[in-house]
């Protein structure tokens, strides 16, 4: 069964790039994660399978949906909050804001 991450908008500080080449670039961010009970304080280590959608909607904004075939609500979580910003990030440069939100509520800079 597939479900949806809701639609998450990002601001960035540099101008996007055409659809053709966001959608290039999405398809290309590793869609395969493990989650280690250790590093993320959950029952035991979880592998989710993504995959990545990002609509450009301006200049230096895009809608980001995720879709993964897991349910565990606290992977697909830890995925959009702790994971995700971050790949986005280093393939489209730096994020302004997410869902409004700076930058800082989303990606800290310690890895």
């Amino acid at each position: 069964m597939e479900s949806a991450a809701e639609h998450t908008s990002i601001s960035f500080t540099t101008p996007l790039p055409e659809q053709n080449v966001i959608d290039q670039i999405a398809n290309s961010l590793e869609k395969r994660f493990t989650f280690s009970k250790e590093v993320y304080e959950i029952p035991e280590d979880v592998e989710i399978c993504a995959s990545i959608f990002m609509e450009r909607l301006q200049n230096n904004e895009a809608r980001v949906r995720v879709l993964t075939h897991q349910p565990e609500e606290d992977c697909v979580y830890i995925f959009g909050i702790y994971t995700l910003p971050r790949k986005i990030e280093e393939r489209f440069g730096m994020v302004q804001s997410i869902q409004g939100q700076q930058r800082e509520a989303w990606i800290t800079d310690r890895r």
